[in-house]
């Protein structure tokens, strides 16, 4: 691969039921064929409907290059790829495979150089595969069905195990209808009205170390009725009984999940540099439509200064991190998150105030000897306070400098002449604080 064709790297699909031990063997085989080659993420959709499995996941899947999707119930292997597509689809090109290490990961490098030359879908095919006779009248019917609804492509078989382009995934991923079939809607939808160029790639399909397969006669005839139903022409008909279309599936939840705090144009980048490892993000900002909503997964109506709300909306949304782009009070709200919810953090709460409130920082400094301008603190009460606390009297040179404690840059901050100027600035100072009273020190020069 060049270094432009490795840029995007690969979306890996793959859809897992009830499985553990093969799911983690997979993944360790992956990041070994891979990790040299080309950026991957993976996207393990548990379509398990176990909570068993949804828990051994979490606890033996958690690398960075994993996104864990959990679906509400067990809604099937092709829904469960088109839940897959709708993230994958960023990707330069996307695969899909099976959880059973049937699928060797070591053919990956062969799938891709394959798409390369010119296709927009690859199929993998064992060569030596010896199917059971329910198994192989099903593969007879699906194909003998794919060479009369998409003629161009009868010389091309079709399985799960395979790579396609991301204008393919992406057109893919738009589908809409009553029963997703992932081979039947890509070939029947094709690109701008041109059929998709489509291969398939030889390879040694290798025994299945753990479980059995769930194939039977029951549910292969329940796959070609459907196929039959809305892949024909009988469709039109099939949709005027399906008076209400149920959803082809619902998450129940997504791993990792970020909380980022802001949505201002600051924090817009943070977001899209989550969407790019593919990180579900949830947005803490308590005005209406901020900048980053739109690059947001969900926007949670909180304050950044609010840390009881933030812990709520995190622990609601099941975060799995939280940050902020910012060096002032959400500092604090962050670490507090990260406190109550037992994530991992760089702060404590109390190192977190001494580094974004000067009430705290001022006592750091002095005991440590560092000079500061002199300074005293000023309360709603309009009364002056040193940094225990003790009411004083006000003996600061003029001119004099008023600044919330705990916000940064130049917010609610202003030179003034007069202790009558500090009282009238002191209402809108305090508005960019959480705090009940404000910093005032005498003006340094530069």
């Amino acid at each position: 691969m060049t270094a432009e064709e490795k840029k995007e790297g690969l979306g890996i699909i793959i859809p897992v039921y009830r499985s553990t031990l093969s799911v983690r063997l997979l993944l360790e085989q992956i990041h070994l064929t891979l990790k040299e080659l080309c950026p991957f993420h993976i996207y393990l959709i548990d379509d398990s409907g176990s909570d068993t499995v949804s828990s051994y996941l979490k606890e033996h899947c958690k690398e960075s290059y994993v996104t864990l999707i959990t679906l509400k119930k067990n809604y099937g292997q092709q829904a469960a790829i088109l839940c897959g597509l709708r993230f994958a689809c960023r990707h330069e090109a996307v695969i899909t495979m099976d959880d059973d290490l049937q699928h060797p990961a070591d053919i990956l490098p062969s799938l891709y150089q394959k798409l390369s030359e010119g296709f927009d879908l690859v199929y993998a095919i064992a060569s030596n595969r010896k199917e059971k006779p329910v198994r192989q009248l099903g593969s007879c019917l699906r194909d003998q069905l794919f060479s009369h609804l998409f003629f161009q492509h009868q010389k091309t078989k079709v399985s799960s195990f395979r790579i396609m382009t991301q204008e393919t995934a992406q057109n893919t991923a738009s589908f809409h209808g009553g029963f997703f079939y992932f081979s039947a809607a890509a070939l029947q939808k094709g690109i701008n009205g041109k059929p998709l160029k489509t291969a398939n790639l030889s390879y040694e399909k290798p025994g299945r170390p753990y479980g059995k397969s769930g194939y039977s006669l029951r549910k292969l005839a329940l796959l070609f009725w459907k196929l039959f139903c809305h892949y024909t022409p009988l469709v039109s008909i099939t949709e005027f009984f399906e008076k209400e279309n149920c959803p082809l599936y619902e998450i129940k939840e997504i791993t990792p999940k970020l909380m980022i705090l802001g949505g201002s144009n600051c924090q817009l980048h943070g977001f899209l540099r989550a969407k790019e490892r593919s990180i579900y993000t949830i947005l803490a900002d308590y005005t209406k439509n901020p900048p980053a909503k739109a690059a947001a997964d969900v926007h949670a109506p909180v304050s950044t200064f609010d840390a009881p709300a933030c812990i709520e909306a995190g622990r609601r949304h099941q975060i799995n991190g939280i940050m902020t782009l910012g060096t002032d009070q959400p500092v604090l709200t962050a670490s507090l998150v990260s406190e109550a919810l037992s994530l991992p953090g760089f702060l404590s709460p109390e190192q977190a105030r001494t580094v974004t409130n000067k009430y705290f920082m001022k006592k750091v400094l002095k005991n440590s000897g560092i000079k500061t301008a002199a300074y005293l603190f000023l309360s709603e009460n309009r009364e002056f306070l040193d940094e225990a606390g003790k009411q004083v009297p006000f003996t600061l040179e003029p001119p004099y400098v008023i600044k919330p404690v705990d916000s940064q840059g130049q917010r609610g901050i202003f030179k003034v002449n007069t202790k009558e100027e500090l009282f009238s600035c002191l209402p809108e100072t305090l508005a960019f604080s959480r705090e009940k009273l404000v910093l005032v020190e005498e003006y340094y020069e530069s």
